[in-house]
């Protein structure tokens, strides 16, 4: 048999294999996108918040975990308010493409985002909003289409 005729057979059995979808409650998705809101895209906050601490002291690992919770529950009411079944898809794509520009922003440039920092990025101009496109934040842009596609992978389940 010669090789080519494995990679004819190859394509036709992947063509009929199907992956499971995961179904999950519209809150579970909620509570793994506000937790991977937190861990992957806050790292400036976190380091703020944690570097002064010394992580072997068991007070420090207290303190990170009780803000995690504290911060997902802030977050997951929030969001929750206007997370309905047929806008939670969306709302939470948008959020996380928005968190992740927004964690690059922060990192390259050295910026927080607080309510200054948004009217000045809602005024720009074309021009200089085009010296701020490079590759690196398309690269980030891309990676934010992983838990997008992931968003929209899992099956909700519906409830009366």
């Amino acid at each position: 048999m010669s090789g080519g005729s494995s990679t004819l057979i190859a394509p036709a059995v992947w063509r009929n294999v199907r992956l499971p979808r995961p179904t999950l409650d519209s809150e579970a998705l909620l509570l793994l996108v506000v937790a991977f809101l937190l861990v992957a895209v806050n790292g400036p906050f976190w380091s703020s918040l944690l570097g002064t601490r010394s992580f072997a002291e068991a007070g420090t690992w207290r303190f990170a975990a009780s803000s995690f919770v504290a911060l997902a529950a802030l977050h997951f009411f929030c969001i929750g308010l206007f997370a309905t079944r047929r806008l939670i898809r969306p709302l939470l794509s948008v959020l996380v493409v928005a968190s992740v520009l927004t964690a690059y922003y922060m990192r390259h440039y050295g910026i927080v985002m607080d309510p200054g920092m948004m009217r000045n990025m809602l005024r720009t101009d074309w021009h200089e909003a085009r010296e701020l496109l490079n590759p690196a934040m398309f690269g980030y842009l891309l990676l934010s289409l992983l838990p997008v596609a992931a968003i929209w992978r899992v099956q909700l389940r519906v409830r009366p």
